[in-house]
C-alpha cells in the first residue's frame, strides 16, 4: 500500500524531496551540536536517512496538483510534522552517540509512514477528492 502511494506521488513532491533533504540534513546536524569528525560514518548515514524521511513528511505536505498549498487539518498531519522536531530534540540530547541518530530515524519514520499509510486522516482536503473521483470511475 505504501508502495503505490509513493509510486503515485506526482513530480512536485520529488523535487520537494530533494530540495528538502540537504537543508533537512544541515538543520538536523545542527541540532545535533557535533563536529563531523567526532562522528563515525554510520552516524553520518543515520542523519542522512532521517533527512530523507523527514523530506518526504514535508513533501506529502503538497497537494497533487493545483497550486494552493494546503497543509490537511487532522492531528495526523500536525504529529507527522512534529516528528521531525522529535527528531531533531532527539539528534540535540544524544550529541554524538548513535542513540540519537537512531531515534531521529524512528521519528521521521513514524512521520513518514502515518502520512503514507493513512490517507484518510492525513491527505490534505485536494488529494481526497481526486481519490475519490478515481474510485467513483473505477466502480
Amino acid at each position: 500500500m505504501v508502495k503505490e502511494r509513493l509510486l503515485a506521488w506526482p513530480r512536485r513532491r520529488w523535487v520537494a524531496v530533494s530540495v528538502a533533504t540537504p537543508v533537512l540534513a544541515v538543520v538536523f546536524l545542527a541540532a545535533s551540536t557535533t563536529s563531523l569528525a567526532g562522528v563515525s560514518v554510520v552516524w553520518i548515514l543515520l542523519v542522512l536517512i532521517a533527512a530523507v524521511l523527514g523530506a518526504g513528511v514535508l513533501a506529502s505536505l503538497l497537494p497533487a496538483s493545483g497550486r494552493r498549498l494546503e497543509l490537511g487539518c487532522s492531528p495526523c498531519a500536525v504529529m507527522s510534522v512534529l516528528s521531525l522536531l522529535g527528531a531533531a530534540i532527539a539528534l540535540h540530547v544524544y550529541g554524538s552517540t548513535l542513540s540519537g541518530p537512531m531515534l531521529a530515524v524512528g521519528a521521521t519514520l513514524f512521520g513518514f509512514t502515518q502520512r503514507l499509510a493513512q490517507p484518510s486522516t492525513c491527505e490534505v482536503p485536494q488529494d481526497a477528492a481526486v481519490r475519490a473521483r478515481s474510485d467513483k470511475s473505477e466502480g
